[in-house]
């Protein structure tokens, strides 16, 4: 059975297992769902037909017992109560109400028989009670036969309401009998799917962990025998399962290494023998190169010899060439700055005598400020002699306008209008005086400013005639420098010109150096790259011939390690 099994890939055994186990899943719940189902059902006709049935019966009970007791006290009674009569017809309220839910829950046939023959008991009960209870309340008797009857159908609707009662338990317990029917079932089908579905889950678990123990225990064998360097192993690739992909995959590999590592053989064997042959190659390079670099290396020292006395002759004239630009540029900038100090000259000179005739034209204007200013302060002093003679005119104007307005007293009645003129005479004296005081304080200020503008005046004329002595002076030397320089400008031009036909003979001597030098250095650089050139191919020959010898090695090595794989020939 497992060798059948064994060819079913395991992703086929999962998805099976998958798909049985949402199978029993959907079995276990659709017979837990019907039967919860129907112990549902039960429960629910059991409360509605059977429980409630049962409360109301005792309720019918329980209000028929309370009136049987009120009958009685009201029959022992010695006095009439209307509160018997009255408590019996609520008690028979609610005994209809009783009923009322009782009929409406379904009644079968027993039931509607013990209901009739309730209601008809019990109405006759009723009219009994009517008779006793209008005869207590009118004092009269009732016969005996009654009294009996009355009791006797008391307890006769007592008995009818019991076995009402025991009906009804009874129904409950057959119904109570099929909910626990329902669930002894379901509890033994849920073992039956229980046990069904362990015995299935452990047997293909079983055959799984037989399938991947053996399959993988094969693998790891052939996985060890490659390891140890035998490829030469036999693998089983027959299953269909993963394993069996897994060992066809291995197998492949095998042949494909085995193919790869024989291939390795036969070419190590060729380039063992092409060493052989690069190794003489590379000793007669050797030897070669070794002759060329030594007659290279000779020319190329001389060739460096001459290249360096050129290259310091031509360090020697670039240094004599950068002084002689130095001194060119120094005397064409001495020329040119000759003529700009020539023309700067010549400007200041005509600017110092414009400056000179400016500070005359200063100077005259200043002895004109300082005379108008001498007038100034004249009319300032007059103008305080007229504040002097106003404030005279006002402290009279005042005593007058006071002597006027005693005189106005003294008038009476017809020198008021005298008085107010007189005052009004008196406050325009004290202003005209307030006034002429201020003019008289504005006046010294004015004063004290004329004098120090007077002082600083004198000053400032002091200091034009000191600057116009040193223009004059300027003047002067300005026309010296200008004299000096017009005779120095032809002797820098002279030596500007020599300066530059050196320079022009100079640049065709460095040109020619620089020719010479930069050929020798040619010379010398090509013989030195022939001779590096020489070394390196020497170098590289040796090394080639190094190399094979290393290769030679390896390749002998790599054979002996070789040979320790098992392989299947090709």
């Amino acid at each position: 059975m497992f060798r059948g099994i064994k060819n079913v890939k395991i992703s086929n055994i999962i998805i099976f297992m998958g798909v049985f186990s949402i199978l029993l899943t959907s079995i276990v719940g659709f017979l837990g769902f019907n039967n919860m189902q129907k112990i549902n059902n039960n429960v629910k006709s059991m409360y509605n037909q059977n429980l409630m049935p049962i409360s109301d019966i005792g309720g019918i009970k329980s209000e028929f017992l309370k009136i049987r007791l009120d009958a009685t006290n009201a029959a022992r009674s010695t006095s009439y109560s209307s509160e018997y009569a009255s408590n019996i017809k609520n008690y028979d309220n609610s005994i209809k109400g009783y009923l009322k839910n009782f009929i409406g829950s379904g009644l079968d046939s027993n039931e509607n028989a013990s209901i009739s023959s309730f209601n008809s008991n019990y109405e006759e009960y009723l009219n009994l009670w009517t008779e006793l209870n209008s005869a207590l309340k009118t004092g009269g008797k009732i016969a005996e036969t009654k009294i009996n009857r009355f009791a006797e159908l008391g307890d006769i609707i007592d008995k009818s309401l019991t076995a009402l009662r025991d009906y009804e338990t009874k129904k409950a317990q057959v119904v109570m009998g099929s909910s626990d029917s329902i669930y002894s079932s379901s509890n033994k089908a849920f073992i039956i799917v229980l046990i069904f579905a362990i015995f299935i889950s452990t047997f293909i678990c079983a055959a799984v962990v037989k399938i991947i123990k053996s399959s993988s225990r094969e693998i790891i064998e052939n996985l060890e025998s490659v390891a140890n360097c035998d490829f030469t192993v036999k693998v089983d690739s027959t299953p269909k399962n993963e394993f069996g992909i897994m060992s066809s995959s291995l197998e492949k590999t095998i042949i494909n290494i085995s193919n790869m590592i024989n291939d390795i053989r036969s070419k190590f064997d060729h380039i063992d023998s092409k060493s052989h042959d690069l190794a003489s190659v590379a000793e007669e390079m050797t030897s070669s190169s070794a002759n060329v670099s030594i007659s290279i290396q000779e020319t190329a020292k001389g060739t460096s010899e001459q290249s360096q006395n050129l290259l310091d002759i031509n360090n020697a004239i670039d240094k004599f060439s950068h002084e002689l630009d130095k001194v060119v540029e120094s005397i064409n900038s001495i020329d040119d700055n000759s003529k700009g100090i020539t023309n700067l000259a010549n400007n200041s000179g005509t600017n110092m005598e414009t400056l000179l005739s400016s500070v005359d034209n200063l100077s005259s204007s200043f002895n004109e400020f300082i005379t108008k200013i001498s007038t100034l302060e004249q009319d300032v002093n007059r103008i305080n002699e007229i504040t002097d003679l106003i404030n005279n005119i006002a402290d009279q104007t005042n005593l007058l306008a006071l002597n006027a307005a005693i005189e106005a007293q003294r008038a009476g009645e017809s020198g008021r209008g005298f008085a107010v003129v007189a005052e009004e005479i008196r406050t325009l004296a004290e202003q005209s005086k307030t006034s002429s005081e201020n003019i008289g304080i504005l006046i010294k200020d004015i004063v004290n400013n004329m004098g120090n503008m007077l002082d600083s005046s004198n000053l400032m004329n002091k200091e034009l005639d000191g600057q116009t002595n040193v223009i004059n002076i300027t003047i002067t030397s300005f026309k010296n420098i200008i004299q000096k320089i017009g005779e120095v400008i032809p002797k820098i031009e002279v030596a500007n010109m020599s300066a530059m036909n050196i320079n022009e003979k100079k640049m065709s001597i460095v040109s020619s150096i620089e020719s010479s030098s930069a050929v020798s250095q040619e010379i010398a650089s090509a013989s030195e790259e022939i001779a590096a050139s020489a070394e390196e191919m020497s170098l590289s020959a040796k090394s080639v011939g190094e190399t094979s010898e290393t290769l030679s090695v390896m390749t002998k090595k790599m054979h002996e390690d070789l040979t320790k794989f098992k392989v299947i020939e090709a």
